[in-house]
């Protein structure tokens, strides 16, 4: 394949080179315009000494890998058309050469959960603006419309050498006792197409349907896209209810009288005070929800759960 053209972001320059990967050169291009290793560099910090290549710079050939189809790291070598071997395609990506794949596992066997933390801030931040004027687009001008977010469950089997798979475990999954990983995965409902936002990965035997589970990702989901607007809705219907409560408690603690009364009157300050503790936190708590602006109405669907 012949690719004549100009990469953006870079001085204008006629490049020429026969390439058997030319989606990966033009998704190379597309990277550089979204300052992908610039990010990179200022989130990841991975230990580990630099030789001819980063860290970074096998992350983002191991990036390059998954978008080549490559189902193992040692295809990036061994593959019957190597990524390795096309310097095109590395030049495209910021990279004279792309490094042997050993290498790459190598830094990979290095990551730490803050690393994996870190990768993902990289990744929100890239997409963030991209997720924004989705966002938007479905919201609408009036910002009326309703965001649908949609939480995939379905887990992961996995095939072959067990070993090579880290954290995975017998579970049902898809229906069935398999060796796996339990997925929960978030995606956006655009316009025209899904859009990937957040998800978490755990092993087989968890139980990835269960609340919990839910409870960890919904705080993941708004930090992408926003909060959405009738949880203040429904928190100040909670402080409606919360504030007649008290009111009832302070009345039938000055009404109280009678034989008993003293052990009565007892219970009923413990009450009321452990109420008015509850209406204070709930008052934060949408105090603190107002002061981030909310863009949206969402709606969280799942195959087994829908939040209220």
């Amino acid at each position: 394949m012949q690719s004549h053209g100009t990469t953006p972001n870079i001085a204008a320059q006629a490049i020429k080179s026969t390439t058997r990967h030319g989606f990966l050169v033009a998704l190379g291009w597309v990277a550089q315009r979204l300052n992908l290793v610039e990010i990179l560099n200022r989130h990841l910090r991975i230990k580990q000494k630099t030789y001819a290549h980063t860290p970074v710079d096998k992350v983002v050939e191991a990036l390059v890998a998954i978008l080549g189809n490559c189902r193992y790291m040692k295809d990036l070598n061994f593959d019957p058309e190597p990524l390795v071997a096309d310097p095109a395609v590395a030049q495209a990506w910021g990279q004279e050469r792309f490094a042997h794949f050993s290498t790459v596992c190598a830094t990979f066997s290095k990551l730490t959960e803050e690393n994996v933390q870190q990768l993902s801030d990289a990744l929100a931040e890239i997409q963030a603006p991209l997720l924004q004027q989705e966002v938007a687009a479905v919201a609408g001008p009036d910002r009326s419309g309703m965001v649908i977010v949609d939480i995939d469950l379905t887990g992961q089997k996995v095939r072959g050498e067990t070993r090579q798979y880290t954290g995975t475990d017998f579970g049902y999954i898809q229906g069935k006792l398999a060796r796996g990983y339990q997925i929960a995965a978030a995606f956006l409902s655009g316009k025209q197409q899904r859009f990937a936002i957040d998800g978490l990965l755990k092993s087989g035997k968890a139980n990835s349907r269960s609340g919990a589970c839910l409870l960890e990702l919904i705080p993941r989901i708004e930090a992408r896209i926003g909060r959405p607007l009738r949880r203040v809705e429904w928190v100040e219907a909670c402080l409606a209810q919360q504030k007649a409560r008290v009111r009832q408690l302070y009345q039938q603690l000055q009404t109280v009288s009678g034989k008993g009364s003293a052990r009565r009157k007892q219970k009923l300050q413990r009450e009321f005070q452990e109420e008015v503790q509850h209406l204070r936190e709930v008052n934060q708590r949408l105090r603190q929800y107002r002061q981030v602006p909310s863009v949206f109405c969402c709606e969280l669907t799942a195959p087994l759960a829908r939040r209220k």
